[in-house]
């Protein structure tokens, strides 16, 4: 009775995890689930692998927020992975002499430029499929040694990445909100 048991329960956990997985996955490939028109979680969709792991959005004018036409043609990348209703991580990277709290701060706030940027230019963004992770100078690229122009290591350092993720975690502590206006909706920021 004890070994059948065990293999009812097996079974059922098996059934339950093969429920959430793509059918006839093959291997080297990548599978996403995206929310349709409906909010509703649609089928898996193969994905480029690249695009689940962290790229480099190259802007220019971070600090600023006035975006030159370099900027908003690489911004459209990030838009076009909105547009297949994928969801869509962003890191917002800032790094100065300052305090950790400063950089903070100062993540959050080009990371708001850039979620107003987005939403200023598409109709159709769902906040839903925007995660927002602030994390000042935590994660740079390169450490400022004595020997470094550490001001052209900070601008390297300053910066925005992004990928596509499965799903968007529940709002949690450690989020900050804010309200974008042309949408009308809160938008969750990580700190």
């Amino acid at each position: 009775m004890r070994k059948y048991f065990i293999l009812v329960v097996s079974f059922l956990s098996f059934a339950v995890q093969a429920q959430d997985m793509p059918s006839n996955p093959k291997a080297g490939k990548c599978y996403v689930r995206c929310l349709n028109e409906d909010n509703k979680i649609s089928d898996w969709e193969e994905l480029n692998c690249d695009l689940m792991s962290f790229q480099e959005l190259k802007l220019e004018n971070i600090k600023s927020g006035a975006f030159n036409e370099n900027d908003k043609k690489n911004i459209k990348s990030v838009l076009k992975l909105l547009d297949r209703n994928l969801n869509v991580e962003i890191r917002s990277h800032f790094d100065s002499n300052g305090t950790e709290d400063y950089n903070i701060e100062q993540s959050k706030k080009t990371a708001k430029l850039l979620l107003n940027y987005l939403f200023s230019n598409k109709e159709t963004i769902d906040s839903k499929q925007i995660r927002v992770l602030a994390v000042g100078n935590t994660v740079p690229l390169q450490e400022c040694a004595e020997t470094d122009n550490c001001s052209l290591v900070y601008n390297k350092n300053t910066r925005f990445e992004f990928r596509v993720i499965n799903r968007l975690p529940d709002p949690k502590e450690g989020f900050e909100w804010f309200f974008e206006e042309k949408t009308k909706t809160w938008v969750q920021i990580e700190i």
